[in-house]
């Protein structure tokens, strides 16, 4: 007598696998026959189950009693075996538990991030708003950085002059009511200048042609008087005699520049692989909009120059000034190379 094929043998057969032998047998044994008919009426019952778009957990509960039930509505106890009836138990619990987490994601909407807005340092702005969905800034006379990097898009206008910031950071110069020059220390961002489009990359610096400068129109003088002449009568004093030799003048010592000169200084030696001077350079570029990437920077030459215990220290020190600088991440891996744990 041929032995009954397994009871995951006739399921593969409801579900359309299994293979040629245990079909003709199913076909033939009353008892197994009678099996493989539960096993797809049950099958049935799983694919005819409702599945709403999200479910609450006193809804999934209902489902799987529901499945329970229908599938002991078809099992006949009084002649069918008990391993038979605990078999179809499990496939209709197994089932509703697959229908409860396919739909468990659908109970709480995954929660969207939402992005900060751009941060800008340096020269009060003369106007900040938002215009079809983008903030742009117009700064005053001097220097600002813009900080768009994880954060959201802003555009520097001046004139007719427009700079999206994405994803980036950027330092703007403005003199004149004009955009002198433009440095980009991360990502990229694109000048749009009279109709013309130039993206600057990092480690990029524009500067305004000179024959480019715009015109700003002066106020009209004010009309003075001359002041009338002296009567024909009088003459003029005869000129004094100089008792002393004259004081020669003596040129006044120009200030060292702390910001984006002694920066672009340091840039421009940094690539042409003068690292001392590069260092020397940005130590010099203390103002507050552009000492945490001269301080970087810095850092950076030492290390490029050989001298490791330098930029160690260097690193150092730029964390404990600009612990949430964008680039402390960067300084804290360049100590790992080093062999130091920050």
């Amino acid at each position: 007598m041929i032995a009954c094929p397994a009871i995951e043998q006739l399921a593969a057969i409801a579900s359309g696998e299994g293979d040629v032998a245990t079909l003709a047998h199913a076909t033939g044994c009353a008892k197994c026959a009678a099996l493989l008919d539960d096993q797809a009426t049950t099958r049935e019952l799983v694919h005819a189950a409702p599945v709403p778009a999200a479910l609450s957990a006193a809804r999934r509960a209902e489902l799987a009693a529901t499945l329970l039930a229908a599938a002991d509505t078809e099992l006949d106890p009084p002649r069918r075996a008990s391993w038979r009836i605990a078999g179809l138990v499990a496939l209709a619990v197994a089932a509703a538990a697959a229908i409860a987490i396919a739909l468990i994601g659908h109970d709480a909407p995954p929660a969207v991030a939402v992005a900060q807005p751009a941060l800008v340092e340096g020269v009060p702005a003369i106007a900040r708003m938002r215009l079809d969905g983008v903030e742009r800034v117009t700064p005053g006379e001097g220097t600002i950085v813009v900080d768009a990097v994880h954060r959201t898009r802003l555009d520097v206008t001046v004139s007719d002059t427009r700079i999206a910031v994405t994803e980036a950071k950027v330092a703007v110069t403005t003199r004149r009511g004009v955009i002198q020059e433009i440095a980009v220390f991360a990502g990229s961002v694109e000048l749009i200048t009279r109709g013309d489009k130039i993206t600057l990359e990092r480690g990029m610096v524009w500067t305004r042609p000179t024959d480019d400068v715009a015109v700003v129109a002066e106020p009209d003088p004010t009309p003075v008087r001359a002041p009338p002449p002296p009567p024909k009568h009088v003459a003029p004093p005869p000129p004094r005699p100089e008792l002393t030799a004259p004081v020669p003048e003596i040129a006044p010592t120009p200030l060292p520049d702390t910001g984006m000169g002694a920066f672009r200084v340091g840039w421009t030696e940094l690539h042409a692989g003068d690292f001392a001077a590069a260092a020397d350079a940005f130590d010099r570029a203390t103002d507050a909009v552009i000492a945490e990437d001269a301080a970087y920077w810095a850092a950076i030459a030492t290390l490029r120059a050989g001298d490791r215990a330098g930029a160690i220290r260097r690193l150092q020190v730029f964390l404990t000034r600009f612990p949430d600088s964008t680039r402390a991440d960067d300084a804290r891996i360049q100590l790992v190379r080093l062999g130091s744990r920050g």
